[in-house]
């Protein structure tokens, strides 16, 4: 019976699908029969997702890639196999994700540092279907993110806030990618575990401002840390204090801000950031765009330590006596904010 199975299994992978060279080459494993039971059922599992959603099988890859699979450290066969048919699974709707894991799973996973492969297995099947549309420049900042990570003991923390956005779409979720990796690099993960108390999914239903937040801060982040590396971290602390206030508010903010940072020197485009964030932090939301019209005309004319010392009055004033007290301040409606400036 063996024997006529197997010639089944042949004359299948020969006229029916190449999918089932996978499988012939499984059969041929010299592994424990416990194992290869595993193995064999989750490659059969892979073979029919591959028949059901017509994928492309590129056969000269295919034992290739199990090869591959099967011989990673830090994984088990079973486990890496079973890892491979979620993400595929994980894929759907997307065919063309599911075409890119079916193509491409082995590779990534080879590239992921050891002590990461199994929790990145656990990860990926609920972003897959976003891969395709990040394209593969995306993926590979998901992977080089991963390995800049996985030394400093962040990168389970990474995943961990991809998957809590798997549920948006591939801009939001690339958005929450680059923010994590700025949170994460600048040793700050708190910034994370409050953006994403800030702004959930459920806000992300009911706001299109909610759900363009995200990928505006990243967006923001990226030129701040080209004018001046770490740059990014503080205006990601900006983003994540105005959002706990209004996530409409923060949004276009942001995008404002993206534009005004880059009119000044970086030095004073920094103190930018960090003097709107104190407002905001210790006087209040309303402060917000006062501060977007008046502080990028004072930074244009004074020293960063002239506009700070102003900035840190005016908000010791909306902590001591009010919102409208700062922004009276800043506006120097009293003669007291006037000789302060």
């Amino acid at each position: 019976m063996k024997e006529t199975l197997r010639q089944h299994l042949d004359e299948m992978a020969t006229g029916r699908s190449g999918i089932y060279r996978l499988l012939v080459y499984m059969e041929d494993l010299e592994i424990p029969p416990e194992e290869g039971e595993a193995i064999l059922k989750e490659a059969a599992a892979i073979a029919e997702f591959v028949l059901w959603q017509e994928l492309s099988v590129k056969e000269v890859k295919l034992e290739a890639a199990a090869q591959s699979l099967l011989d990673l450290p830090g994984i088990g066969k079973a486990q890496s196999l079973a890892g491979w048919r979620k993400a595929l699974e994980g894929g759907i709707p997307s065919r063309p994700s599911c075409q890119l894991m079916l193509d491409g799973f082995a590779e990534l996973l080879a590239r992921v540092p050891e002590a990461l492969r199994p929790a990145v297995v656990e990860a990926l099947p609920s972003v897959a279907r976003f891969l395709a549309d990040i394209k593969p420049a995306g993926l590979d900042e998901i992977v080089e993110a991963l390995i800049s990570l996985e030394p400093t003991g962040h990168a389970e923390k990474y995943l961990e806030t991809l998957s809590a956005y798997s549920d948006t779409d591939a801009v939001i979720l690339q958005g929450a990618s680059r923010l994590s990796y700025t949170a994460l690099t600048a040793g700050s993960p708190e910034l994370i575990d409050r953006l994403k108390k800030a702004v959930t999914l459920e806000m992300m239903l009911e706001s299109n401002d909610a759900c363009r937040l995200l990928p505006a801060a990243a967006k923001l982040c990226k030129k701040c840390d080209a004018l001046k590396a770490g740059s990014g971290a503080i205006a990601l602390n900006l983003a994540v204090v105005a959002s706990e206030h209004s996530p409409s508010s923060a949004y276009s903010s942001l995008r404002s801000l993206e534009k005004t940072v880059s009119n000044l020197p970086a030095e004073k485009a920094e103190s930018l950031l960090k003097s709107v964030t104190t407002l905001v932090d210790r006087a209040g939301i309303r402060t917000l765009g006062t501060a977007l019209k008046l502080l990028p005309k004072l930074y244009s004319g004074h020293s960063v330590e002239t506009v700070e010392a102003f900035v840190n009055a005016a908000a010791e004033s909306g902590e001591r006596y009010g919102t409208t007290s700062a922004e009276w301040f800043l506006l120097r409606k009293t003669k007291a904010s006037r000789e302060t400036l």
